[in-house]
């Protein structure tokens, strides 16, 4: 009897040990695999300078990883005063849905909450928590309201970059210590990339307009020269200036004439081939567009429309109308390098400026046989030039 009362303690003894045995291996696996990840993630962001592919690799990988329903970013505002839905995922969901309309504001306590992270990114399930409570007074109500479960602060060098907000998972399971440690080591890596991402906007975008500024531009305009002249393709470039600007700054003062160049700058940059043009700010109040693969035809179209969407347009709250008068020229039948591309297309707009602005001039043609040559252009998106 002693002996099997022996033997069945050493049978529960070995499951046990058992038991701890593939627990052991269970951890060891999460550890290789969470270390495996931070690797390639670190990898991907290392790579990585445009904001808006920082950010869908930021909210791809932390929703798969993570295997949350909902996973987005939260930025400043332009104004640097609240944070607001920058990039999101919802890998349970259709494509299509909206991210929740979150604007947390910030109050002056944001510094104290953050020196009170003490370097680590922690997660905050607690929104009503004093600290991050009196940072965002409204944030509580919002986050619970758009399901959010979890929100990790992305600081860099004690500033606060953002925040990433993630739903419950779609197992339904309880964020753990493990979850908690895991984003503490991985939103260092996204507030560093988000930074580099910063700065690097912060070198080739107007601070106004957010269109690249001019000395991007000619960097690009060079490169797709250079392309264009290796693979026989056109490429075709659109000054432009917009007409009597002076009068509006006069009249309204310089705040109004910074609101209307900002949205014309919005305006130009929807009007044009997403990842495809290149739309800059070229000087006070000229622009640029560089279309790789367009020919003058197909310049000359998206330049009528656009003048013509600018010439409908009522802008800022006091509805104020402007023209915009514009020169093309394309490489190669027009100039076979980038300073004479410019030159050529400088000539053009001073033309349509000397015949009553308002209108598009491209060599060889009046400006009254341009507008013949389009008649029926419409503000919309633009053609598919080839």
């Amino acid at each position: 009897m002693e002996s099997q009362l022996d033997l069945a303690a050493a049978l529960a003894e070995i499951a046990r040990l058992g038991q701890n045995v593939e627990r052991l291996q269970q951890d060891v696996a999460r550890a290789e695999f969470n270390l495996y990840t931070v690797y390639q993630i670190s990898k991907t962001l290392g790579g990585v300078l445009s904001m808006e592919e920082v950010l869908g690799h930021v909210t791809d990988m932390m929703a798969e990883v993570m295997t949350v329903r909902g996973c987005y970013v939260l930025l400043p505002t332009e104004d640097q005063d609240a944070l607001t839905v920058r990039s999101w995922r919802f890998p349970m969901r259709d494509g299509d849905d909206p991210p929740p309309a979150l604007e947390l504001r910030e109050s002056e306590s944001v510094p104290e909450w953050i020196e009170s992270l003490e370097g680590e990114a922690l997660a905050v399930s607690d929104f009503n928590n004093s600290l991050f409570g009196r940072a965002f007074p409204d944030g509580a109500e919002q986050l619970q309201a758009a399901g959010v479960k979890i929100v990790v602060p992305l600081v860099y060098k004690k500033r606060l970059m953002g925040l990433l907000a993630l739903e419950e998972k779609y197992t339904n399971a309880e964020f753990g210590p493990a979850d908690f440690q895991f984003l503490s080591v991985l939103a260092p890596l996204a507030a560093n990339a988000v930074s580099n991402a910063q700065l690097y906007e912060q070198a080739i975008l107007d601070g106004l307009t957010r269109l690249y500024v001019v000395r991007y531009f000619r960097q690009r305009c060079r490169e797709e020269i250079k392309r264009a002249y290796r693979y026989g393709k056109p490429v075709s470039l659109i000054l432009w200036d917009v007409d009597h600007f002076k009068n509006i700054n006069d009249t309204y003062g310089h705040l109004v004439g910074d609101q209307v160049l900002r949205e014309l700058g919005h305006l130009m940059k929807h009007a044009t081939r997403v990842d495809v043009d290149i739309v800059a700010r070229y000087g006070g109040e000229e622009f640029v567009f560089l279309l790789p693969e367009t020919p003058r035809e197909g310049a000359l179209v998206l330049a009528e429309r656009v003048r013509r969407r600018v010439e409908q347009h009522a802008f800022t709250s006091r509805e104020l109308s402007l023209t915009v008068s514009g020169g093309i020229a394309a490489f190669p039948v027009d100039a076979r390098d980038y300073a004479s591309l410019v030159a050529r297309a400088d000539d053009e707009l001073f033309r349509a400026k000397r015949h009553g602005r308002n209108r598009v001039c491209v060599p060889g043609m009046t400006p009254e046989a341009v507008r013949e040559s389009v008649p029926n252009v419409l503000p919309g998106a633009p053609p598919s030039f080839g």
